[in-house]
Formats: C-alpha cells, structure tokens, sequence
C-alpha cells in the first residue's frame, strides 16, 4: 500500500444528478461539484494537481546493529544475530519492501569477527552479493541468498571485473603487519571464491578502469607505482622509484592516473604510466582527488581545479570543504550544520546553483540523479530535493515528518534509517 507524503487538493470528477428519492446524497455531490467549480476557477482551468513526487511505498524493519546496501530494484540488508552467532541477510523489493529471501550467514571458519559491510559486486559477466568483515568475505548469490563461498581474510576491494582484493600478513615471518615494510595482496575469483594469486609485499593496492578495461595499480614498498593484470597478478607497467620521493595514487579520470609527490601531481596514462602531464601547487602541498571530469586539488584555502586532459588550471575557487561530483555538478558545502549552504561551481569558481540549507547528500552513484536532504522543524522534520544532470535548479520532492539519516538513493527510490530499527521507502518517480 502507498502512503503520499505531501498533500495535494486533488480534482474531483463530476458526476450524474442522484436520484430524486436520495436529497442527501444529492446534497453532498452538489458540494463537491461546486468545488470542482471553484477549482477550475482558481486554476484557470489548468490541469488538476500531478500526485506529490515523494510516495512512500515501504517500511522495512530493521535493527540498531545493521548495515544495507541499493542496488537496481533490491534493497540489501545485513543485521547482527549474536544469538545464531551470524548475520542475517535480507533481500526486499524496493517497490513494495516485500522479503524476497533470507539467510542467516555465519562468519567463515577461524574468523574473529562479524562484519556487516554488504555490497553487491557487478561486473560485465556476471554479479555476487559480499558480505564482509576485515576477517572475512562470503559470497552469495544475489537472487536467492545462497552462500556460495567464503574466504578470509576479507575482500577490500571488488572493481576488478570479477575479481576481489584482499591483504594477509607478509610471507616473510620476520615483517610484521603494519611495520611499514608491505602487506601481501590476494587476487580472489568473486564467481569461486578461489585464490589467483598472491603478490610479494606491497604498500597499497586498488582497482581503477583504464582503456583495457580492469586494472590493478599497487603502490611498491620501494616508492614506485606498478600497473598489474588483475587475474594473473604480473606487472604490465612501473613507473620506477626515485630516492626519497614517496608516490601515491590519488584516483583516476577515465583513464588519467593521478600520481601525487608532496604538492607535485602528475597524470599517467593508466595503461602504461607514461607521464602526460605535471603540475606544482603554489603552496607545496595539498589534497588531490579526482572530481568527475576535473582533478581538485585542495590547500591553503583554496580548491584548483585541473583539466585532466592536459593539466592546465581551470580555476581557483576560495573553498575549504571538500568537493562532490555527482550528476554532472561539482558540489562544495560552504558553512558548518544544518545553515550551511550547498553550490553547485562552474570550473572557474562562479556558483552556478545556490542551495541554503540543502546540506545533505543521499549516497548515490555519481552518474544518477543527486538527492539533498534539508532538516526543517529545528530538525524534527526533513525534506528532499532532486539535482539531475543538466539541471539549472532544484526540484523539490516532498516533507516527511521526521528526521532521518544514512540515506541511499537510485533514480527512482530513496532509502532513509528512521530511528534505530526501520527503513524507510519512497519513490519519487
């Protein structure tokens, strides 16, 4: 059953005269035709008012110890049971919150740990639903939550178009964990859950996109950066250490990666680490990150944004807080609480779009539809507002009466925790 969040007047349709034997009946559609009247009127014959944006279409329970995760028309939900010592996982349609399955998944055999990270693993082939700790990773399968492998420790990283990236302890007895002389990277298939393959130690290790498709790029123990083959583990490129000069990896941009020194970034292509680009910030320093299309660069006061093609500087924007790409806009929050104030930037710094008050992001990818959250009421209520690409202002959707918080949201639904044990749905298209 749908519930409408907002209230509209809505138009009502005229009817034939009751029968003479029925004055009351008469009476009352004799009322309601005058309004319809007076509707009309006020209107100026427009069409009757369009159903509010927000409808909310479920209610999921839930637990204070819980996590979930969106993705295409399923809501995923993983809550601790200490009492059957595991989680239980839960898979409901996002149109009417009915329970398609659930499992309860134990932990896998020596783990130390439950963990409630969930995500779904998708890639051209094939997709896998993770449940995770630090200690360990299960595998399930997305349509009926069969458990169909597990494997420890747990898979940090799942972007390698079917393969899952894991750390262990060094193979040398004598390193210990976190000494700072490297970890060992596991390469895992997310269809078997069997191992790959196993690096030497490492720094770090991500998976990013480039012109081949899936890549592996590890930061070495030596200063250097290595591009791998995400199945085999074997080095397809390096781009060699330099003597005290600590690289590391700050993202990418298509296939752009952004290699940091200090306040030096440089662009590579992904592939083959060949140096496209260099550019020195005029502080010495800074945080970079990838900011959709651009690279940011953050210091002193300041966010400069880069054109990734080439390095030049777009702009300087006074701005401290960090930025968000996501539907097309590059988003900054200016102000701290609830009375900030969230813009949408061209890249040379004009504010394109001012939103007082919409301060709040629901977690979203950054190619759908952005959805802001605003607490109104002295916080008792809330209110959301759609951003979608090309967008020259908000469009708002609807007030719910109360307030809610860690929000996801896919281009049509919106999920919300309101207190500690229920999930809220709505659609707003």
């Amino acid at each position: 059953m749908s519930t409408v969040i907002d209230l509209g007047v809505p138009a009502l349709d005229g009817e034939r005269p009751a029968p003479a034997r029925r004055p009351a009946a008469h009476h009352r559609r004799t009322v309601l035709a005058g309004l319809t009247a007076l509707l009309l009127l006020v209107t100026g014959g427009a069409e009757p008012p369009a159903e509010p944006a927000l409808v909310e279409v479920a209610v999921v329970p839930t637990s204070p110890m819980h996590n979930h995760t969106l993705a295409g028309d399923r809501l995923y939900s993983a809550e601790l049971d200490p009492r059957r010592g595991g989680r239980v996982v839960t898979a409901y349609e996002l149109g009417d919150g009915a329970a398609r399955w659930t499992n309860v998944v134990e932990p896998p055999a020596g783990a130390d740990s439950l963990g409630l990270d969930i995500e779904l693993a998708v890639w051209p082939t094939g997709e896998q639903l993770l449940v995770s700790s630090h200690d360990g990773t299960s595998g399930l399968d997305p349509a009926t939550g069969e458990v169909r492998w597990s494997t420890r420790p747990g898979i940090l990283d799942h972007g390698g178009h079917g393969v899952g990236l894991s750390l262990a302890p060094p193979t040398d007895p004598a390193v210990a964990p976190g000494d700072g002389r490297g970890q060992v990277l596991r390469g895992v298939d997310l269809v078997t859950g069997a191992e790959l393959w196993t690096s030497g130690p490492i720094g770090s290790g991500r998976f990013l996109t480039g012109a081949t498709g899936a890549l592996l790029v590890v930061e070495t123990v030596d200063q250097g950066v290595e591009v791998r083959d995400p199945r085999t583990g074997t080095v397809r490129a390096a781009l060699g250490a330099e003597p005290g000069r600590w690289r590391s990896v700050a993202g990418n941009v298509d296939d752009l990666l952004i290699v940091v020194f200090l306040g030096e970034v440089t662009g590579h292509a992904v592939d083959t680490l060949d140096t496209r680009w260099s550019f020195t910030s005029p502080s010495g320093r800074g945080v970079t990150t990838a900011c959709g299309p651009h690279v940011c660069v953050r210091g002193d006061g300041r966010l400069t944004l880069l054109d990734a093609a080439d390095g030049t500087v777009l702009g300087g924007i006074p701005r401290t807080g960090s930025p968000h790409y996501r539907a097309g806009h590059l988003l900054i929050r200016d102000g701290a609480g609830d009375g900030g104030t969230m813009r949408s930037l061209a890249p040379d710094g004009r504010t394109l779009i001012e939103m007082p008050g919409w301060v709040e992001l629901a977690e979203s990818p950054a190619t759908a539809p952005a959805v802001l959250i605003r607490r109104d009421g002295d916080g008792h209520r809330s209110s959301f507002a759609l951003l979608e690409p090309g967008a020259t202002a908000l469009r708002f959707l609807g007030t719910v009466p109360y307030p809610v918080h860690d929000c996801r949201s896919t281009p049509t639904h919106i999920v919300c925790q309101v207190g500690p044990d229920r999930l809220r749905v709505w659609r707003y298209r």
